[in-house]
């Protein structure tokens, strides 16, 4: 059985897309013919393909870079707002409006804008440790970068739709045989992903922020912490909340909590009672013990919070500060009182925690996907 062979009598109708015309047979046998028209077909249909797809990315670029100014708008003013708390909840909340089928809408363009945004609030106002609880995760980090123009944009997305990285869009040839070109050839793949993972990397390094020049204080320890006023510290749970009320647009936070124990206030030996040990014998001591009662009064003053903010009596604070001031004042007497009374400039509050069970915990600035 015989069929047509146009390899025969014709040049290369697609030089571009048939590279290997010479390749193919020239007879007139069915199954050689066959060869013939369907490396012809594959050819058309990878050349169509990418025309296709090219279109479509057209399009969605253009509603791109229009979504991509919007968002942009929104940023500028989250972060034209006067108090640092205001700005970084803004912006915060920006997050969730960022939403699409694939990572040319959930990772590129605004995404990179508003998380670069952020890293510039945090870096300026030089708060490493919380930028640290809501920084993107690893994996989402990984793959946030900038929009590219049109023709690099172009490229990047079509050949993550010929690997069927696109929803709804049909995957094309990628594997060349030698005769038909693919839609994209092994080269040309790998150029893209290296262009992709330059700007990834280089996004990465703009938004990450340094921690390490900020002392984290373990405990409630104001007294000995006050002796270094110059850098902030943060508060990991202040004692439980006991007063909220404004004060134009600063919020003043009362803490407080009561602590008791025994302290020796003198000791007597005496050898009417002796213990005996393996070191020999021991005169007991008559020791005379007095309570102290402890009251540490911290008064958080935190501007620029949201009028609505959700803080309550009996909360504990997590926070990042400056120590503004300590009095430590000790009465004497049949019980030993002593108050401390701390006043903090605050510049962050990133959690609450609020008793109940169990016990919950609010954050203020949501950890990111």
């Amino acid at each position: 059985m015989t069929l047509y062979n146009p390899r025969a009598e014709l040049s290369n109708p697609a030089p571009t897309w048939l590279p290997g015309w010479d390749s193919l047979p020239q007879d007139d046998a069915y199954n050689e013919s066959a060869r013939v028209y369907g490396a012809m077909v594959q050819s058309i249909a990878n050349h169509r393909w990418l025309e296709d797809c090219r279109a479509q990315y057209a399009e969605r670029h253009a509603d791109y870079e229009s979504s991509d100014a919007d968002f942009a708008a929104k940023i500028d003013s989250a972060r034209a707002l006067p108090a640092l708390h205001a700005r970084i909840q803004a912006l915060l909340e920006l997050r969730g409006n960022i939403d699409g089928a694939s990572e040319f809408s959930l990772y590129v363009g605004p995404r990179y804008a508003l998380e670069v945004a952020l890293a510039e609030e945090f870096k300026e106002a030089e708060l490493g440790l919380v930028y640290a609880k809501v920084a993107p995760r690893e994996k989402s980090r990984a793959r946030i970068r900038p929009r590219l123009d049109l023709d690099e944009e172009t490229q990047m997305y079509c050949a993550a739709a010929a690997r069927g990285g696109i929803p709804n869009t049909p995957r094309g040839q990628i594997e060349g045989d030698g005769v038909v070109r693919p839609v994209f050839t092994k080269s040309e793949l790998e150029a893209v992903d290296a262009r992709i993972a330059e700007e990834r990397d280089a996004a990465a390094e703009q938004i990450q922020v340094p921690a390490d020049h900020e002392p984290l204080i373990k405990g409630l320890d104001l007294a000995v912490t006050a002796e270094d006023t110059q850098g902030r510290r943060t508060l990991g749970g202040t004692p439980p909340v006991e007063k909220v009320e404004w004060r134009g647009d600063t919020l003043l936070v009362t803490t407080s909590q009561e602590e008791d124990d025994q302290e020796i206030v003198g000791c007597k030996q005496t050898k009417d009672r002796v213990v005996f040990t393996q070191g020999g014998a021991n005169y007991d001591k008559s020791c005379k013990y007095r309570t102290r009662l402890t009251r540490t009064t911290i008064t958080l003053q935190i501007p620029g919070m949201a009028k609505d903010v959700d803080i309550r009596e009996g909360d504990s604070l997590w926070l990042l500060g400056r120590i503004k001031q300590v009095k430590d004042r000790t009465q004497a007497g049949t019980v030993t009182k002593r108050n401390i009374d701390a006043t903090i400039d605050v510049d962050l509050v990133y959690t609450v925690g609020r008793s109940g069970s169990p016990r919950a915990r609010i954050n203020f600035f949501p950890t990111s996907g």
